[in-house]
């Protein structure tokens, strides 16, 4: 009898159909600062996304991957907010102000967009902002700060101010309250990201003289340099599973794209363009597996997603599995929890609840956790824990 999965995707964050994630990733950056690429994660097929006409910067992923936020300029004192496809297509503008460079932007975990607003008229005042990814609900976060990057929890933000002649990170919360300085220091740090899994920040800095890229505790304490050369080194951000750090730098005469570990180690080229290569941004690559066996269908998924404190996962499938298992795994790989169903009832819907918790009941931290069944062929899916 075949038991059937449904589950209704709230806010259309997540993916469907039957997917698993892959190692290497893909990297968009734009060329020029004219259009927009993508690069496989070890440095193989680059592909040319649009044509935007203009100038086309900073892109950057939507947490499920199937969109990308970029800057494009509108004339000589504005450039606003895009959104497209991540394979290019159906490009929309959402900021429409006059007189203001929306740049920078970046996403929240719930998929909303954060971005730098400067107004060139007013000697480059810049303020933090936020959109939903359709140009609504429209509102500013900060009245000083750029460059904003959501914490892994999507409760906070890091973004650089900058004054008295050099710059400093500070973080807020997601809604703009207590602010607080992290760096402190007669020097430039600038471009934090947060970690997508832990209490981790990587940000750029000339403190030692020219801009290098180090990683700090979200408070600040334990700063370590990751790189070290007389060229610029920066723009750095995070590979989705936490283990790497794609970069831009000089050192081969142009911009191109690097990456590397965590500790600075195994630094790696990834592009060999004429033009200069900017601003990347690091997604998971998703690639669909079909089964051809009708007999053999499994769907997956959960609601509410984000969710907290608890959620339930539903599916389908006609696998008459006698130990029919949900397995949940955190973003480096470990299995943290195994729910047992009872699969004698052979219900058409069948689902469980999970309560954020491990497998000896201690609760999980906030963050992104993927889920299947413990059968051939079953997605692995994306949920979010937001406390």
């Amino acid at each position: 009898m075949r038991k059937r999965i449904y589950i209704t995707a709230m806010m259309l964050l997540f993916l469907t159909g039957i997917v698993i994630a892959q190692e290497n990733g893909i990297i968009t950056f734009s060329i020029d600062d004219i259009n927009i690429y993508t690069i496989n994660g070890d440095g193989s097929g680059l592909l040319q996304l649009n044509n935007h006409p203009g100038s086309d910067s900073g892109p950057a992923w939507s947490p499920t991957g199937d969109k990308i936020a970029f800057y494009a300029q509108i004339d000589s004192n504005t450039w606003s907010l895009h959104i497209m496809d991540a394979d290019g297509s159906n490009i929309d503008r959402i900021t429409f102000d006059s007189n203001v460079i929306d740049n920078q932007p970046s996403w929240t975990p719930d998929g909303r967009i954060l971005f730098a607003r400067e107004y060139p008229l007013q000697n480059y005042a810049t303020e933090v902002w936020i959109v939903n990814p359709d140009g609504s609900d429209l509102n500013i976060i900060a009245e000083d700060g750029s460059y904003p990057h959501c914490s892994n929890d999507g409760t906070k933000i890091v973004y650089p101010v900058y004054s008295d002649g050099d710059g400093e990170i500070w973080i807020m919360d997601i809604d703009g309250a207590n602010q607080v300085k992290i760096t402190d220091n007669e020097s430039e740090e600038w471009l934090p990201a947060w970690s997508p899994i832990a209490d981790q920040i990587v940000f750029q800095s000339d403190r030692d003289g020219n801009h290098e890229i180090y990683i700090m505790n979200t408070d600040g304490s334990d700063v370590q340099r990751l790189t070290n050369n007389s060229f610029y080194d920066g723009y750095p951000r995070w590979k989705p599973d936490g283990s790497k750090i794609v970069f831009e730098t000089t050192r081969d005469g142009n911009y191109q794209i690097y990456k590397m570990d965590i500790s600075g180690l195994n630094q790696e080229r990834l592009t060999f363009t004429n033009g200069n290569t900017f601003q990347p941004d690091w997604k998971s690559t998703i690639t669909s597996v079909i089964n051809n066996r009708i007999d053999n269908e499994v769907m997956i998924n959960v609601f509410p997603n984000p969710f907290n404190p608890t959620t339930t996962i539903s599916f389908e499938t006609s696998n008459l599995h006698e130990l029919l298992q949900i397995e949940i795994y955190n973003l480096k790989g470990q299995k943290v929890k195994t729910i047992l169903i009872n699969s004698s009832t052979h219900l058409p819907i069948n689902s469980v609840t999970w309560n954020g918790t491990d497998q000896s009941n201690n609760p999980v931290s906030s963050g992104i956790y993927y889920y299947k069944l413990n059968i051939p062929n079953s997605p692995v899916k994306k949920m979010v824990l937001l406390k």
